[in-house]
């Protein structure tokens, strides 16, 4: 069986028309805080490292309740 990979790199992902991001579950909580609200650690965060606002963009995080609970702040969408 022949398998065939794409692999997202930085550079392409920064120039994005729009990223997004979902994460669901209570074992993220913490991990999606420290991405998040933490200081800026793109070798132990990667994720830290992609952002396409910068080029224009737009990136979208989409969270259940489980995975936002340990955030300080919070904006919420109906």
């Amino acid at each position: 069986m022949t398998t065939y990979r794409v692999t997202f790199t930085p550079p392409l992902l920064k120039n994005a028309k729009a990223i997004l991001f979902l994460v669901a579950g209570q074992d993220k909580a913490e991990t999606l805080a420290a991405v998040l609200e933490g200081p800026t650690e793109p070798d132990r965060f990667p994720v830290q490292g992609i952002n396409c606002t910068a080029a224009g963009g737009e990136t979208l995080w989409l969270l259940d309740q489980a995975a936002a609970a340990s955030l300080k702040s919070s904006r919420t969408s109906d």
